[in-house]
């Protein structure tokens, strides 16, 4: 986003106001900042705990990575550097470690116009690895499908469907979603569902898999009753859902 409008001119206002030029008073304050110091660039880090928001403060950025889009008209060939005067604007921000779980709204000067990029999605490494996981899970699946290893089948695909579920939740910062217990995230699944957050077709699924899963697993309720091709279709749906899910955490 450029301050080119006035809703870029309140959003900029406002992170000055509340985390910027406070931060900058507080080091000058303290001897840690010169007074005839100049903004260039500075980044606001919010953690997915309690841990409270750090600013970062222009060569401070360090470790990120951007995409940006080159003006009209300019031709580069990889390898070739590219000057601030050839840069149209930024277009993501990928924080690197130590705030690779971290969101954050970051402010650059360029071309002397203020750019704005943010992204709100938090504890993607961790998020990442999830989905990394129910990946294997599922591939599991697969293949106790292919060898008609029923209880196998369901007990590895719930697996699957739980980790991507708990994948979607991690990127919000409310801990509340993402309770490490079946029941919690299955509350969550279904709230999500019934506010128009989750296909509906996928919180089916989860419960349908959740159910079929305490008959796999812990011999409960019965044998269990096997339809070859809603078992398909379930294994079809989780793969969705975890592609869903790892767009998301990649955006």
């Amino acid at each position: 986003m450029k301050l080119e409008n006035d809703m870029g001119e309140k959003i900029f206002s406002s992170l000055l106001d509340v985390y910027i030029s406070p931060e900058i008073e507080r080091r000058q304050e303290i001897g840690t900042l010169s007074n005839t110091f100049s903004l260039e660039r500075a980044q606001i880090i919010f953690y997915p705990d309690e841990h409270p928001p750090v600013v970062l403060l222009n060569e401070e950025l360090k470790g990120i990575e951007a995409i940006i889009k080159i003006k009209e008209g300019v031709n580069k060939k990889p390898g070739e550097p590219i000057f601030e005067n050839e840069i149209e604007g930024i277009q993501k921000i990928t924080l690197k470690e130590p705030y690779t779980n971290c969101a954050h709204v970051t402010i650059i000067k360029l071309n002397n116009l203020w750019n704005i990029i943010f992204n709100f999605t938090y504890n993607k490494d961790k998020a990442k690895k999830h989905i990394e996981i129910a990946k294997q899970f599922w591939t599991l699946a697969k293949v106790a499908y292919k060898n008609e290893l029923w209880n196998a089948f369901y007990d590895n695909l719930f697996s699957a469907v739980e980790l991507s579920m708990k994948a979607f939740f991690l990127l919000f910062p409310d801990k509340a979603f993402y309770k490490d217990t079946h029941n919690g995230l299955s509350t969550s699944v279904n709230r999500f569902a019934n506010l128009g957050n989750i296909q509906i077709s996928h919180k089916s699924t989860f419960n349908k898999l959740s159910g079929r899963r305490n008959q796999a697993r812990y011999l409960q309720g019965g044998d269990l009753k096997i339809d070859v091709d809603e078992a398909r279709n379930y294994l079809k749906t989780v793969d969705e859902m975890i592609e869903d899910c790892s767009l998301r955490v990649n955006s």
